[in-house]
């Protein structure tokens, strides 16, 4: 009786190698991962987003306002859907905020600087010193820029370029539609090669969007200032290390070798 089931078993196997993949494959398994990888960082970008609406920028009481730096998971969890998880081990995301000064941003942010930060308001009625720490995203002449961003995963990189391949473009048209401000990291000296206007590009690098419908210049402070741990300087910016950097023959650690990449997915909102 065993003897006849493993034949079986072994008859069906040979048979199933005969038959064709699945048409519908595409459809049914590979697009739904792409537009996953799309949706977190919609998801998590648009969370950020009511995180900052619903704080005043002005205020210097502590988680009444926000200040330049990562919005974390734990900041982002009240906003985010329930399930959502920040790390999947595939895809994560961060999120930053960085406040500029808004009379600096001639050329679309090629000449940008942090924002003045205020005094601050006295934390005590009777005492007249200021707060130690003020409050660097207040004040009229202040761009908050609002960025969330990760690496390109491995399964959708273009195997020659690095850069998102067309099954993720694709699925942030079918997924989100074309957002501005919503695509990846591209540096200036790259659009030379897919015909944009390089004289009407002051800044190093842009968001180049779904298809090349749209290109959103990122400042150059943001691109070039690193805030420490991974800010969008470190891990997207100019100061990312490349993939053709490793050296096999003196490894890193997982976590340096993943800790910058060759191309990110951003969305970036000015507010």
């Amino acid at each position: 009786m065993y003897l006849w089931v493993i034949i079986a078993t072994f008859i069906a196997a040979i048979f199933a190698m005969n038959i064709s993949i699945r048409g519908d494959i595409k459809e049914l398994y590979v697009e739904p991962q792409a537009q996953n990888v799309v949706t977190k960082l919609y998801v998590q970008h648009r969370a950020a987003m009511n995180y900052i609406s619903k704080r005043n920028r002005n205020s210097t009481t502590p988680g009444l306002s926000y200040q330049p730096g990562e919005l974390t998971a734990d900041m982002l969890e009240a906003d985010l859907p329930y399930g959502f998880q920040y790390d999947s081990g595939v895809s994560t995301y961060k999120t930053w905020v960085y406040c500029l000064d808004k009379d600096k941003l001639e050329n679309s942010g090629a000449a940008a600087l942090p924002a003045s930060c205020t005094g601050g308001m006295p934390a005590d009625p009777d005492d007249p010193d200021p707060a130690p720490v003020g409050n660097c995203c207040s004040g009229p002449s202040t761009a908050v820029y609002l960025v969330t961003y990760g690496c390109v995963p491995a399964k959708w990189r273009d195997v020659r370029s690095g850069k998102p391949d067309g099954m993720l473009l694709n699925a942030m048209r079918t997924t989100t539609g074309f957002t501005n401000g919503m695509g990846y990291a591209i540096d200036r000296k790259e659009l030379s090669e897919i015909d944009v206007k390089l004289e009407t590009i002051k800044t190093k690098m842009g968001v180049y969007g779904q298809g090349g419908e749209y290109y959103q210049p990122i400042p150059n402070y943001i691109a070039d200032t690193s805030m420490g741990g991974r800010s969008f300087a470190n891990v997207c910016g100019s100061s990312r290390r490349h993939n053709q950097d490793y050296d096999p023959e003196n490894p890193q650690s997982l976590d340096s070798l993943y800790s910058s990449c060759d191309y990110c997915l951003v969305y970036m909102t000015p507010f």
